[in-house]
């Protein structure tokens, strides 16, 4: 089994901030696993790791024009304001992350024809505690027999949409199968509602361990819970799926950044 994982760091510099946490703590806990970054601004990726041979920053225009997908382009909603996130100053491209799955299997075909399963992450993100990607192809080796695999979230400290439903920050598909056609053919407009949908369609894994993506609680609505080093200790090694810069600086104080 060969993992490569891909996330889409494109439009507002926030998103510049969360990708030079997520990048190099990712390179670093997770040794041998191949990152496709797809940006608009492949210099500045490149020199958030610049000694690294598995970061491969991709245009990701380039991509987006060479790859087939559908009615993707026209019906994701473009610059739709999200007020329910933790800063609302700026609208989120919703087509950037709902294309990010098509082109990434797209370009995994041609240059990493070995991979044999994608994941699709979000670039607000903190890895620590060693290499997740070794336990999830220890979880997906031991029940194999499955074509796309999200995360529960069901962890008292995690937060939830109300209706108990995985998230899809962790997205993983086996390369080549049928989710990613599927998707193209069922898209919605949405990339989370599509991908929600497709379990009745495709066969469909919910991984417990709650590392894989750990969803720091940010809508309206949620308390803000205050974390303890030994809570957090518990789900290592993990995916922290983070929106504060001082959470950041948390989980770097805890558990160690890479400089």
């Amino acid at each position: 089994m060969n993992i490569a994982v891909a996330m889409a760091v494109a439009g507002h510099e926030k998103y510049f901030y969360f990708a030079s946490k997520s990048i190099p703590t990712f390179l670093h806990n997770c040794p041998g696993t191949e990152l496709l970054v797809f940006t608009d601004r492949t210099a500045r990726i490149k020199d958030m790791a610049p000694w690294a041979t598995r970061l491969h920053a991709i245009e990701y225009e380039t991509y987006f024009r060479a790859t087939p997908m559908g009615r993707i382009k026209e019906l994701s909603t473009f610059n739709q304001k999200c007020p329910g996130y933790f800063d609302a100053s700026y609208n989120h491209n919703h087509v950037i992350v709902a294309a990010l799955l098509p082109m990434a299997q797209a370009w995994a075909a041609r240059h990493l024809p070995w991979a044999t399963h994608l994941i699709k992450i979000d670039c607000d993100a903190f890895f620590a505690g060693g290499n997740l990607m070794a336990r999830v192809a220890e979880d997906v080796q031991a029940d194999p027999d499955y074509d796309l695999w999200l995360v529960e979230r069901t962890h008292p400290l995690m937060g939830r949409d109300g209706m108990g439903r995985p998230g899809v920050g962790f997205t993983m598909w086996t390369a080549g199968g049928p989710f990613i056609p599927t998707y193209i053919e069922r898209f919605n407009g949405n990339e989370q509602s599509t991908i929600l949908k497709l379990r009745s369609r495709v066969r469909t894994k919910l991984l417990t361990h709650p590392g894989y993506h750990f969803v720091f609680p940010f809508h309206a609505g949620q308390a803000k819970i205050a974390y303890t080093k030994e809570q957090l200790a518990t789900v290592l090694p993990a995916y922290f799926h983070v929106h504060l810069e001082s959470e950041f600086d948390q989980l770097e104080s805890w558990f160690g950044g890479v400089k």
